[in-house]
């Protein structure tokens, strides 16, 4: 469910897969992975979103994205623990 999240909030504010590659300073093929299998490292799943969470910091904050943020920042999506270096399918 990890990938299907990252995709709609990358949507929803309207960015790009080579824009989020470029911001967050992996490729556009990490990026795609990402958002098709999950099978990616979990800092680099971390990087992606923490990415999309200063690029919607930086903007205003429009109504519309609130549901995307709340659920990132309420849920765990998943995702390994601190540290943990394997890869996973998200």
């Amino acid at each position: 469910m990890t990938k299907e999240k990252l995709r709609a909030l990358r949507r929803s504010l309207d960015i790009t897969q080579d824009e989020l590659a470029k911001m967050s300073g992996v490729s556009l093929a990490t990026v795609n992975r990402a958002e098709k299998s999950g099978d990616v490292l979990h800092k680099t799943m971390t990087k992606l979103f923490n990415t999309l969470k200063t690029h919607y910091d930086s903007c205003n904050n429009n109504s519309k994205h609130n549901y995307f943020i709340g659920n990132l920042h309420s849920s765990s999506m998943g995702l390994a623990q601190e540290g943990e270096e394997e890869a996973h399918k998200y």
